[in-house]
């Protein structure tokens, strides 16, 4: 009660408390980071009790922040009233180049890098079908992930797509560690069906990585020219643009420096 803020500005959607965003007694800002909740209903919120807490903060807001354009017409396509309370706030990333930790630890083959959490709309199992159809031809070639430990429908898919001898796994890693494997990569992929943003593009292009990224959600608004997007449902797609870049080191230096461009568009100052 002593606390007067003149704003406030929520960090989610709901208060560990259950208080209700009205109590605040001033104007309250918002940030809606995407849609997935409502996107991917049945994956995400099959109750839709998220859905609801949501749109109750939402409104109960008079500033909402979206962190891209997609995510704000994905969000205005469901409330369409709410137009005139709604900025886009571009994201940035501190992770360049000058964060690389020499000594870090990476794979001691050429190797592709997946960073994140894969279940789901992350669409990491058409990444594994197509890496597998490029072994192939290229069986010396890595898929470096890093994220939690694989479950034991990936492992089991894994020694199916016969890749145990080509993937290797990191659990965690730090800033210094990220960057190098971001720098070392023959490329960043990213197959996900939907992000908000999507920081690890802009990551990995701060890095001097290139980035295969769907065409989806708010991808091209951050990757602009600077990458290849491919059509996140097609297997075939994806193969052919791994593949373009390996056969391509011309068009792989050009990529690189065009995505050291494009991260410079970004910054937490204009944030």
């Amino acid at each position: 009660n002593r606390c007067k803020p003149q704003i406030a500005h929520p960090t989610y959607y709901s208060h560990m408390t259950g208080r209700e965003f009205v109590d605040y007694q001033c104007p309250v800002v918002i940030t809606v980071y995407d849609m997935i909740h409502e996107i991917f209903a049945d994956y995400m919120d099959s109750n839709g009790q998220m859905t609801e807490m949501k749109r109750r903060a939402i409104f109960s807001a008079q500033a909402i922040l979206c962190i891209s354009e997609s995510t704000k017409r994905d969000l205005l396509e469901r409330y369409p009233a709410l137009e005139d309370r709604v900025t886009v706030t571009l994201l940035a990333t501190e992770l360049n180049e000058s964060s690389i930790c020499e000594q870090a630890l990476i794979p001691s083959r050429p190797y592709y890098l997946y960073v994140g959490a894969r279940g789901g709309y992350k669409n990491f199992d058409r990444l594994l079908i197509s890496f597998a159809q490029i072994t192939i031809k290229f069986p010396d070639l890595m898929l470096c992930v890093v994220g939690s430990p694989f479950s034991k429908e990936e492992y089991k898919r894994i020694v199916e797509l016969n890749l145990t001898q080509n993937i290797e796994h990191y659990g965690t890693a730090s800033d210094g560690q990220l960057a190098k494997l971001y720098n070392s990569s023959i490329a960043f992929v990213y197959p996900s069906l939907y992000e908000g943003f999507g920081i690890p593009l802009l990551e990995a292009m701060s890095c001097s990585a290139v980035v295969i990224a769907a065409n989806t959600s708010s991808f091209p608004e951050v990757v602009g020219e600077a990458g290849i997007l491919f059509d996140p449902q097609s297997i075939d797609h994806l193969t052919d643009s791994l593949l373009f870049i390996l056969d391509n080191p011309s068009e792989r230096e050009r990529l690189i420096q065009e995505g050291l461009d494009r991260a410079q568009c970004f910054s937490w100052d204009r944030t």
